[in-house]
């Protein structure tokens, strides 16, 4: 299945607060590809110099709802070189008709030596699936 999400990070310590709070510090576009046997590929609009695509796991935890793991590399946009990983773990809730999710989402970020840099932030999204868009024409 293929989904397209939009991501909204909030600094650290504020999980419950609303965006008219002043907390968020982004909101991210998102493609996101789940496969069977739990195998998953996102990349972002952040842009290719900031992160590489994120690879990970998924698994069924309950009746509609997900957990998912993925990582990926961090590199600097002016100089290309890695600054470490970033690691998201989030739950996912399936709507009813299987067409849309909601997750709450908890993001780690990791320096090249593998330490943790400052705390954790977290992230609530939304996703639809990507419908297919058949062509008329015939080859």
């Amino acid at each position: 299945m293929s989904w397209q999400l939009t991501k909204a990070q909030h600094a650290p310590g504020s999980e419950n607060e609303t965006p008219e709070e002043g907390q968020w510090i982004s909101e991210i576009r998102e493609k996101e590809m789940t496969r069977m046997r739990g195998g998953m590929i996102e990349t972002s609009n952040t842009g290719t110099t900031r992160r590489g695509a994120a690879l990970g796991q998924w698994e069924r935890i309950g009746n509609d709802l997900f957990a998912t793991s993925m990582w990926l590399f961090r590199f600097d946009p002016a100089t290309g070189t890695s600054l470490g990983t970033q690691e998201i773990d989030r739950t996912m809730r399936l709507s009813a008709d299987g067409e849309s999710f909601t997750a709450v989402a908890v993001i780690h970020v990791f320096d090249s030596d593998g330490n943790q840099v400052g705390d954790a932030l977290h992230a609530t999204e939304v996703g639809t699936r990507l419908a297919i868009n058949r062509n008329p024409d015939q080859p």
